[in-house]
């Protein structure tokens, strides 16, 4: 396996917040294969025009408000030889 691409969006309009890439994993017929794959989650304002994310962010994450909730994210992984 030559390339694994993984791109992060937040939920709310779709944000890119994040992803990845690792080369060169070579993955045995009938074994099982670790590896780490590196990643990362940024937050970029500009691409938040509306703050909508953000806010949702926040919400889930303030551990003060007792509303914590579930951070979760879609995520696209694409695998190429």
């Amino acid at each position: 396996m030559k390339n694994i691409n993984l791109e992060i969006t937040y939920p709310i309009d779709n944000i890119a917040i994040g992803g990845g890439t690792t080369t060169d994993i070579t993955l045995k017929k009938g074994a099982e294969t670790n590896f780490t794959f590196p990643f990362a989650l940024t937050y970029d304002p500009s691409v938040d025009a509306s703050g909508r994310a953000l806010a949702d962010i926040l919400q889930k994450c303030d551990s003060s408000s007792g509303q914590k909730g579930r951070l979760s994210v879609n995520y696209k992984i694409k695998v190429s030889d």
